[in-house]
């Protein structure tokens, strides 16, 4: 009896030991600039929970460029969304990626995003591969992978990430980044969307009013080729400074990682499981008002 008490013990104490190493912040305001990302310690950097910006040879790939996703994956669907859309049962719609480019370039407030199922369905994912093995952390047990791009200066909403790990890379065009720690959460009021599974706030860190409600924001640049790891917590937005501007986003979530983010988890399905749809009644057109 003594044994198995010492066994429960020793396993809770390990499991609340990492519990407590990933809901670990930092909120120092700063971005590390690295060399090399292929260095073993780079998952030791990425453990501070400071944003480190970095480069890849993502440029070096051309299957990853955007006229050949055009060229051989245009028939897949994909999800685009309009920045000040406020219902967030109809957060996204779906289209396939020539339309959803064209939408972008000719609109203002379109972005395109969340889009894990095309890059699964199409393949693409298959092409980050020599990146991604130095920037998979051990013990992944979830990996999403998203392809992004708008309307020229439009922006994303500002939100965190749970993900153990999360990496943005640039593969053309620039981007722009508003960062700001996790300590600043009480001046964002957050939104958790448990049913789309997005952590936003309304406020709008590009307009020098709203920023100046309490939060501090550090400014980040991308170029074609320059990546960023964005800490859990932390808040980000972007905004697309050309109409070509392309991004691909991978996100790893690791065994203790999923336990520690259960709340989440468990919240983002029952509210999927509380969900009900209705059809609207259909409308008898008479023969007359037909025929006119």
């Amino acid at each position: 009896m003594y044994i198995y008490n010492v066994v429960i013990f020793i396993i809770v104490l390990i499991v609340y030991s990492h519990i407590v190493f990933h809901k670990k912040e930092n909120n120092d305001m700063d971005v590390y600039d690295i060399i090399d990302y292929m260095d073993h310690k780079f998952n030791d950097i990425c453990d501070h929970r400071q944003p480190v910006k970095f480069n890849s040879p993502i440029n070096d790939i051309d299957e990853l460029s955007m006229d050949s996703l055009l060229k051989t994956h245009n028939t897949f669907m994909i999800n685009i969304r309009e920045n000040n859309v406020k219902d967030d049962t109809f957060l996204y719609k779906g289209a396939t990626l020539n339309s959803s480019f064209e939408e972008c370039r000719t609109s203002t407030n379109t972005i395109c995003e969340n889009n894990n199922t095309y890059m699964k369905e199409s393949g693409v994912y298959n092409y980050l591969f020599n990146i991604e093995k130095y920037l998979k952390p051990p013990l992944t047990t979830i990996t999403t992978y998203d392809v992004m791009f708008g309307s020229e200066n439009s922006k994303t909403p500002l939100r965190y990430e749970v993900s153990f790990r999360t990496f943005l890379l640039c593969r053309s065009g620039t981007i722009a980044l508003k960062l700001t720690p996790p300590i600043n959460r009480c001046y964002l009021d957050p939104i958790l969307d448990y049913e789309n599974f997005e952590f936003r706030s309304d406020t709008d860190p590009w307009t020098l009013q709203q920023s100046k409600t309490g939060a501090s924001y550090i400014d980040v640049v991308l170029n074609p080729g320059e990546c960023i790891y964005i800490p859990p917590y932390w808040w980000y937005s972007i905004c697309y400074n050309n109409n070509d501007s392309l991004i691909y986003k991978v996100s790893y979530k690791t065994y203790m990682n999923v336990v520690t983010i259960l709340p989440y988890i468990s919240m983002h399905y029952l509210q999927l499981m509380n969900i009900k749809y209705k059809i609207a009644p259909s409308l008898e057109l008479k023969e007359d008002n037909i025929n006119k």
